[in-house]
């Protein structure tokens, strides 16, 4: 797994490539923590190149979506299919705001 961010004013996109799983989970996790700030009010997740996700990674995306409260936002852009066939088999398409 590789991971990027780029922020832009209030927005934190963050770019995960390969799998995010349990192995890979924890440090993405961390990561993503680490840049996460209270002033960002868009959160952006761009999965254009990530191959698979897991329970692991499902979960590290919606507790990420429950930060984003009181009017802030979160959307996943770019979604591969591999990935959007997983958001379809959880139900986890209907959770998030997908931009494909």
């Amino acid at each position: 797994m590789n991971i990027k961010f780029k922020k832009k004013e209030k927005t934190l996109t963050v770019i995960i490539e390969g799998r995010l799983d349990g192995v890979t989970a924890p440090k993405a996790e961390r990561l993503i923590g680490e840049k996460f700030t209270d002033d960002i009010t868009l959160l952006e997740f761009d999965l254009d190149k990530l191959e698979y996700i897991s329970s692991a990674g499902l979960r590290i995306l919606l507790s990420c979506q429950k930060r984003q409260e009181d009017g802030k936002k979160m959307k996943i852009i770019h979604v591969s299919r591999d990935v959007m066939d997983i958001f379809e088999a959880t139900g986890f398409d209907s959770l998030f705001d997908i931009i494909r």
